[in-house]
């Protein structure tokens, strides 16, 4: 996974720097993930969950080193896992104060986004509240967005990811998906799970 780390000095002016140990790298760089399926990214999740993203702050961890956003989502439905009223995702990059670290591939959840997210718990945020990350960084967070027939559709940002070779094979961009619509994607995990979902329909 390529991070790439700047500070603030000056309007407009940004530099490139390190912290302790980190891996630094520039922007154009890419994450090499696998090329992961909704099928694939279904069964490799906790939950998988239709929800409102309500706010997002970022904060270091591991002694300073890394900066991580953690975004609050409301969740309107619950396709597999419990269901929970809020969860927290935490996501790779962010920034805080006049230090910012982006990594290329990291999921990007934005206040007021309605989406749909693959996720792998890994704890609790508060009493109750899930902390989760994506599945396959970027490639498990899908934006809902409004076509222009009114309907609802759903879309990626897979710019900085690139596949794992086959042997003998190079690395391969994740293209952008087709055309896809919401229901068509909760119809596909929901055939996944071979079950209705938990929660209310989108």
């Amino acid at each position: 996974m390529r991070t790439c780390l700047w500070r603030a000095v000056g309007r407009g002016a940004w530099i490139a720097t390190a912290l302790g140990a980190m891996t630094v790298a520039t922007a154009g760089r890419a994450s090499v993930v696998e090329r992961l399926d909704v099928e694939q990214l279904t069964d490799r999740s906790d939950r998988v969950v239709v929800g409102q993203v309500l706010s997002n702050e970022s904060h270091f961890v591991d002694d300073g080193r890394i900066i991580v956003t953690d975004a609050v989502l409301e969740v309107e439905s619950t396709l597999k896992g419990d269901p929970a009223a809020r969860l927290v995702v935490r996501t790779s990059g962010g920034v805080v104060g006049d230090i910012g670290q982006r990594v290329a591939g990291s999921a990007q959840l934005l206040p007021g986004e309605r989406v749909v997210l693959f996720l792998e718990q890994r704890g609790t945020a508060a009493p109750g509240v899930p902390l989760c990350r994506t599945i396959g960084l970027a490639q498990g967070a899908f934006r809902v967005v409004v076509a222009a027939d009114g309907s609802a559709q759903v879309e990626r940002d897979l710019g900085a990811l690139f596949a794992r070779p086959a042997a003998g094979a190079g690395l391969a961009p994740l293209t952008p998906d087709p055309a896809l619509r919401l229901d068509q994607l909760l119809a596909r995990v929901r055939s996944a799970l071979g079950h209705a979902p938990t929660g209310r329909a989108p």
